[in-house]
């Protein structure tokens, strides 16, 4: 079993309230063959004023978003993460035996800005191709999409919030 990790810097810009995720990746090299993670959109959480406090969800699979609490969603562009899994042969026939992978769940994390922050928890993640969080390369790639859940306390200060996560995909 071979085990890829890609680590995505996350910087989150506030106008009132609004975080967004920025992703860098990075891809290792095995057998004949090697796996990436591309980073094709970032997650986006969008502007939002966190009144008396809630939360602000981004769902994995469709894009939607929500809030809880006091939290109001203001008119602004949101989404989930999305990523391209992919198998890059140096023999065509190696990647089309490898067809499943597994994505392990992204820890928690703390967004920060300064002595403020925010956690970021429940990240979820759906994979195009087999419909759930249970990755299936077809033709060597997948769509990976990426959501979670941001908490704004009673009256969040805005400005610009960034920490990181990881996302580990494990092929067999």
């Amino acid at each position: 079993m071979t085990t890829y990790v890609s680590r995505y810097r996350i910087a989150a810009p506030f106008r009132l309230l609004m975080a967004i995720f920025f992703f860098m990746t990075l891809a290792t090299p095995a057998k004949a063959y090697h796996y990436s993670i591309v980073n094709n959109d970032s997650l986006v959480f969008g502007s939002f004023v966190a009144g008396t406090g809630g939360t602000v969800t981004i769902n994995a699979s469709n894009g939607a978003r929500s809030a809880t609490g006091g939290v109001t969603l203001l008119n602004s562009t949101y989404r989930q993460a999305r990523f391209t899994v992919s198998c890059v042969p140096d023999l065509i026939i190696d990647c089309l035996l490898v067809t499943g992978y597994s994505i392990d769940p992204v820890a928690d994390i703390v967004l920060t800005n300064g002595a403020n922050s925010m956690p970021v928890t429940n990240f979820s993640v759906y994979s195009v191709n087999s419909g759930n969080s249970s990755g299936q390369l077809s033709g060597g790639t997948d769509s990976l999409k990426v959501g979670a859940k941001l908490t704004a306390g009673n009256n969040q200060s805005p400005g610009y919030y960034s920490g990181s996560f990881s996302v580990t995909v494990t092929y067999p």
